[in-house]
């Protein structure tokens, strides 16, 4: 009775040990997403700062610039906005306590969090996909 107790005590060590490396995990993650995104984001106002003083200069020597370069970098800004927002929010559920899954359209999972294998029983690796 008491070499089972132990074992189970192993046992539940070995999985909060698990679950606090991957949460380290996706919170690193987290960190380097909002790197990335923050550091594109911050090159792409440099370029339509860039893009705005060519704009004010060519209307200072009643010269046309091509307006399209500016809506694409200000399109791009907005897209990235969009990426950053939807990788937090995907994060999200990935950290979240409660049971979070995500379906494609074709209904093959795209999320399995950790909480959904953990009340299953299925791994992240048996459902996705």
């Amino acid at each position: 009775r008491g070499g089972e107790l132990a074992q189970q005590k192993l046992s539940l060590k070995a999985e909060v040990e698990h679950h606090s490396i991957q949460t380290k995990v996706l919170q690193r993650t987290n960190t380097e997403l909002k790197a990335i995104f923050t550091a594109e984001k911050a090159e792409i106002a440099k370029q339509l700062e860039a893009a705005n003083k060519k704009v004010e200069k060519a209307m200072k020597t009643n010269v046309k610039l091509d307006q399209e370069e500016v809506r694409k970098l200000e399109v791009r800004a907005e897209e990235v906005d969009l990426e950053l927002d939807e990788a937090q929010q995907y994060l999200q559920l990935e950290q979240a306590a409660e049971c979070a899954f995500i379906l494609d359209c074709d209904m093959c999972v795209e999320l399995w969090n950790a909480a959904a294998a953990r009340t299953t029983g299925r791994t992240r690796g048996e459902v996705v996909g």
